[in-house]
């Protein structure tokens, strides 16, 4: 077909309403179309980062000053040979053990789909009044088949990692290939939405000039990768046939969408109309703006607009020398012919078998004594045939040779798996390094735990911290803030990403004889203000009686009452309770536990961050009976000195005579020492710890027990040479 090429000079006709400053202002605001879901969160992605690095101001700048001079002499570039950049890619999927663990074949449908849209005009979904300006990017993309170490891959990396289904900018620490050398695609289940103002985010990219090296590239949801496979039948939206992640590449190669700041912004290329509003659908008759010279329609498809997948079939002109001005002078490693060669993407280009990646993943790893757990074969970068050889340290059986086995453990412990895998290409072992956790069947710890954090070393006494972010759970001095003692455990919360996920979770402790079981601590907590933002944060307390396997929730504080503040003002510094008044005590009802499975509970405290500021959470009391609580005060439980070189002296002042049994345990839970089990007096009582040469320095836990009750204190012992 003869294409007429005469609306070109539409490229010098446009652009008189595009101010520059719009481009790099904070606004970026999306359009005032309201809809089901939000296509791409490319936008809110960057005013995080430019509120967190204002210096990206200076870059996008520095971005659209080289832009300019590249469109500047485009007509002589345009009569010289074309040239053609080949992008090596690398899809690293994270599942959860569920369909979002998406196909290869999933994957390569979606690499033909960018390689239709941006290597080659398509005229067939393009409007004649767009012939003139619609372009072939002469950009290729191609599955990476040497990874960073120098072996062959498939350039397909697979990771269970359970945030998948409320991933985070955390999640691409998990496995990032050089992003110099290699695009990186984190395919998840669902993205965390606490930095969109609404709805679903099918993906969002990271801008060239914004961001650091380890987060550069792209992050879509599993069902809007090709249009094969969940890609066909997504769980929001209808199917975008590809359409997403050619979107999201164009933002990581430097395009906007074509509705930045409405009508009187723009994405600052002039064959673009100017966009309103983001358009959904695919109607050819929406003209939005007429403030543009020549006023034209809505180029609904445009891939950077959000119509249907099925309606995308544009890039411009414009948009081609903003991707190759990205490519020349922000990526311009990628596609250099040295770097071809090292990834495997060079011409002739020629995937071939490789060896197996060996891994596996259980959906539960922390189990009691005789419980078992199901191992899932996930290895990966081959096809065909494998053989597999299992070893299952303290587990039954020790070896298996299916995919897939099943495995008992019936001593309390933390135990190794190790997995080789085999194929015609090679072989590839992997290692869990004291992967399952076996607890015993009765709680570690009698019911009157106390945990202050206190002590130098946290988390100690089987306490276990764990996150969805870099950041977790910490012990932090609190001056005159505190709400007893001089410590607490807060996360830093001003200094983590909307949506991250924090967890603290306990000991087993016995319940037993408990007529109503509960437990109690105090927590402090502020809202701050960022953009028009508020405190979204929420507290979720859980119990599990199968050893963590699995939870049940107890209560939560959500969003609105969590603040201990009050509602105003703002804290807009770094958060620290000034005082008691600061401070809010919860207590927890535990009686929906059956009395049947109260010798084995655990308690989980998980905070979810979104927009306030630091938590904190103290004085943790799980479980007192009248007339013994009393020794959770420090006064009347004390170890001294402490640290200890020699004799350590216990001193209990028993509210009553009771039943008592003082021991010292190591680190592992191991009795070393029993000081006394049998009847005590009312009143004060003293004993003495003489360690033996068999023990080494370290920490050890003193544990007082009352009427089934623990209670605990740590120990510091410094033996001599």
């Amino acid at each position: 077909m003869e294409m007429n090429f005469t609306n070109r000079k539409y490229l010098n006709m446009k652009r008189t309403i595009y101010l520059f400053g719009c481009l790099l202002g904070a606004s970026l605001a999306f359009g005032q179309q309201t809809h089901d879901h939000e296509k791409c969160g490319a936008d809110s992605y960057y005013q995080q980062q430019m509120h967190a690095d204002p210096s990206i101001r200076e870059r996008a700048a520095q971005f659209e000053s080289e832009y300019k001079q590249n469109m500047a002499t485009y007509g002589a570039m345009e009569k010289k040979a074309p040239e053609k950049f080949i992008i090596p890619i690398v899809f690293h999927v994270f599942h959860a053990g569920g369909i979002e663990n998406i196909s290869y074949a999933q994957i390569k449908n979606q690499i033909d789909t960018m390689n239709r849209a941006f290597n080659g005009p398509k005229f067939e979904k393009t409007r004649e009044i767009f012939w003139g300006v619609a372009a072939d990017c002469e950009i290729e993309f191609r599955l990476a088949t040497i990874d960073p170490n120098g072996k062959c891959t498939d350039g397909v990396v697979r990771i269970y990692a359970p945030e998948t289904e409320n991933a985070t900018d955390f999640i691409k620490l998990k496995s990032a290939w050089p992003t110099d050398r290699y695009f990186n695609v984190w395919v998840v289940k669902d993205i965390n939405r606490a930095f969109q103002s609404f709805g679903t985010v099918l993906g969002y990219a990271q801008f060239p000039w914004s961001g650091g090296a380890q987060t550069d590239g792209v992050v879509i949801r599993h069902d809007n990768v090709g249009s094969i496979g969940t890609g066909a039948n997504p769980s929001v939206g209808v199917p975008q046939w590809g359409s997403t992640l050619v979107h999201e590449a164009g933002h990581w190669l430097g395009l906007y969408h074509p509705f930045q700041d409405s009508c009187f912004g723009g994405d600052g290329v002039d064959d673009t109309p100017p966009v309103m509003a983001p358009n959904f659908g695919c109607d050819h008759n929406i003209n939005s703006c007429h403030n543009d010279n020549p006023d034209m329609p809505d180029m609904v498809e445009n891939y950077m607009d959000y119509a249907n997948g099925s309606c995308m079939g544009t890039f411009t002109i414009g948009q081609k020398v903003r991707m190759h001005t990205t490519l020349k002078n922000w990526r311009p490693k990628l596609w250099l012919p040295s770097n071809l060669v090292a990834t495997g993407t060079a011409d002739p280009y020629n995937p071939t078998t490789c060896a197996p990646k060996a891994y596996f993943y259980s959906t539960f790893t922390s189990i009691c004594e005789s419980g078992t757990v199901s191992f899932r074969d996930n290895s990966y970068n081959a096809t065909g045939a494998m053989t597999y050889q299992w070893t299952f340290e303290g587990g039954t059986p020790s070896n298996a040779t299916t995919a897939n086995p099943n495995v008992t453990y019936s001593a309390s412990g933390l135990y190794d798996v190790t997995l080789i895998v085999t194929n015609a290409k090679g072989t590839d072992t992997f290692t869990r390094k004291q992967y399952v956790e076996v607890f015993p069947n009765s709680g570690e710890f009698g019911a009157g735990l106390t945990e202050g954090f206190e002590f130098e070393v946290f988390p100690i006494n089987n306490w276990k911290t764990y996150s969805t972010s870099a950041a977790n759970f910490t012990r932090v001095a609190m001056g005159e803030g505190s709400i007893g003692g001089n410590y607490a455990c807060y996360v830093r919360n001003n200094a983590v990403e909307a949506g991250a996920r924090f967890y603290l979770e306990s000991p087993t402790v016995n319940y037993s004889g408990i007529d109503i079981p509960t437990f109690s601590f105090y927590y402090a907590n502020a809202q701050r203000r960022v953009g028009t933002n508020v405190n979204g944060d929420a507290l979720i307390i859980a119990s599990s009686t199968d050893c963590g396997k699995t939870w049940n929730m107890r209560q939560q504080i959500l969003a609105g009452s969590i603040s201990t503040t009050g509602a105003a003002p703002f804290v807009a510094v770094d958060f620290t309770p000034n005082g008691p008044d600061q401070w809010r005590k919860v207590d927890v009802n535990l009686s929906a536990i059956p009395v049947s499975q109260r010798n084995n509970v655990k308690i989980r405290f998980e905070f979810r961050s979104n927009g306030g500021h630091n938590f904190y959470v103290d004085n943790i009391n799980l479980g007192f009976s009248t007339g013994v609580e009393e020794l959770a005060n420090e006064s009347n439980f004390t170890v001294y000195p402490n640290p200890s070189a020699g004799e350590t002296q216990i001193r209990v002042n028993m509210p009553e005579a009771k039943s008592a049994k003082i021991e010292v345990l190591d680190m592992f839970g191991r009795v070393v020492s029993v000081l006394s089990d049998g009847p005590a007096t009312g009143g004060e009582q003293n004993y003495t710890f003489t360690p033996g040469t068999d023990l080494s320095s370290g920490l050890y836990i003193v544990r007082l027990t009352v009427d089934g009750q623990s209670f605990t204190r740590k120990l510091m012992l410094i033996q001599g040479n």
